[in-house]
Parts: C-alpha cells; structure tokens; sequence
C-alpha cells in the first residue's frame, strides 16, 4: 500500500482546477535521471540545481583524482539522497506553484488513489 498526498490548485471561477498527486517514499526515476526528472516535472530551479551539484561533485571527484571505486560510491549515495528526497521536492515545488494540500490517500497504485480520492470527495480532476 502507497500513500499519496493530493494537491490542489484552483485555476478560476470557470475552469476546472489541477490536481496533483505525489507518492510518498523512494523516487527511482529521481535517483536514475537526476536533474532530467525534475525537468519533466517542470520544477526548473530544483534542476539547475541538480545540474550544478552533479557537475560540482564531478568536478571535484576529478580535482582531488579520486579512484574509480570512489565515483561509483559517491555516484550511487548521490543517487540515493536524490531519490530519497524527490517527493520532497517536488511537494515543494507544487506549493510553491499555488497547490495546496488536500488529503492523503492509502491505495496499492495511482489509478486506484485517484479513483478513492475523487470518489469520497466529490471532486473532479
């Protein structure tokens, strides 16, 4: 069972409002694309700055002509710290963007956290 936080956005009195969804734990497609998946997400800053560690870590991996087991180390916990902070993030940015926390909902996937969401408030997407 996941849980995801629902967020919120109206957009007007005439428009249908965005809603977002974001599960909570471990982000692998964060932890393997780094920067890339915080630009498919359109959170441009929080890839600027991915970018820029990544290159600085590298950069001084280099520098200090660090041994190929050490990259590979520093590499996968780098990784590691992305993934785990993703949702953060990306809550971060949602809030930031106007989205507001609506609930959290406890479904085996995102269709199925959707449909409970939807259903028990009446809401639309």
């Amino acid at each position: 069972m996941r849980f995801y936080t629902v967020h919120r956005r109206s957009r007007g009195v005439l428009a249908e409002p965005d809603v977002e969804f974001v599960k909570e734990g471990f982000s692998w497609p964060a932890a393997i694309f780094g920067f890339l998946w915080a630009l498919w997400h359109r959170m441009w800053w929080t890839a600027v700055g991915l970018f820029v560690a990544e290159a600085a870590i590298s950069l001084l991996l280099d520098h200090f002509e660090a041994d190929t087991s050490v990259e590979i180390i520093v590499g996968i916990a780098v990784a590691a710290l992305i993934g785990w902070a993703a949702d953060d993030l990306r809550r971060t940015a949602l809030t930031v963007r106007g989205f507001a926390v609506v609930g959290v909902v406890a479904a085996p996937g995102l269709d199925a956290a959707e449909q409970r969401f939807f259903e028990e408030t009446g809401l639309t997407a």
